[in-house]
């Protein structure tokens, strides 16, 4: 059991489920109907019975098209005879940002947009890997530098995306502080196949350290097909 922050504040109505493990699909998962709760208006929530281990509470991301992306948000112990007791986010921002589709273009149920937020290197990582293009060993050596290893186990954990229903807004919960690029991709679906008209968007989002909570408005996201670019 537990509370779910969302800046600083309770987290209420957010669809969390219980993930067996690492919560790959192969091997043991858990039963996605049996282990899914929602948060009350306090941010609480429970699973009455889970089994003995470390496992993943995720929370249960709506993507469009009536799907759902599974978001690993934290990682708990259960111990044989305890109630494991957790209290998840409460740091980080809340970011949005709203989505231009093309002229002419209007998105309807059929769609299925996905985004996220991934840590972009900095300005220091990128001359140094400008400089070691043309030198195999400069690069090999700056594969191994402590500076590239700590950015991708950073870029390793992508914040995904809410998509409101009407696709014309993104929301993003506990983002750390830190330089982001914000990358959309929708795709339409046509007699049950994804087609390749589909249209993809970026953005820099710079997200502040101080104060430690807060509220960001990313701006917009200009959606452009993948043969005009």
């Amino acid at each position: 059991e537990g509370t779910y922050l969302v800046g600083g504040k309770p987290a209420a109505a957010r669809e969390l489920i219980f993930q067996y493990g690492s919560g790959g699909m192969a091997g043991v998962f858990a039963s996605f109907e049996a282990y899914k709760t929602k948060t009350d208006e306090a941010g609480r929530f429970c699973f009455p019975q889970v089994p003995l281990g470390k496992h993943h509470v995720a929370r249960l991301v709506p993507m469009g098209r009536g799907t759902m992306l599974h978001d690993p948000i934290a990682e708990v112990e259960i111990r044989p005879g305890e109630t494991t007791t957790v209290q998840i986010g409460g740091a980080g921002y809340s970011v949005s940002a709203r989505l231009r589709w093309p002229e002419g273009q209007k998105p309807d149920p059929n769609w299925q947009v996905m985004a996220h937020l991934q840590r972009a290197p900095s300005q220091a990582l990128l001359d140094a890997a400008e400089r070691a293009a043309q030198d195999p060993a400069a690069m090999a050596a700056l594969q191994q530098s402590t500076e590239v290893q700590a950015f991708k186990g950073l870029s390793a954990r992508v914040a995904q995306a809410e998509v409101a229903a009407d696709f014309q807004t993104l929301s993003f919960e506990a983002v750390a502080p830190g330089d982001y690029v914000l990358l959309v991709m929708a795709m339409p679906e046509v007699q049950g196949q994804t087609p390749g008209a589909m249209l993809t968007g970026r953005l820099s989002v710079t997200v502040p350290a101080d104060p430690a909570t807060g509220a960001l408005d990313a701006g917009e996201v200009a959606l452009k097909r993948e043969d005009s670019k």
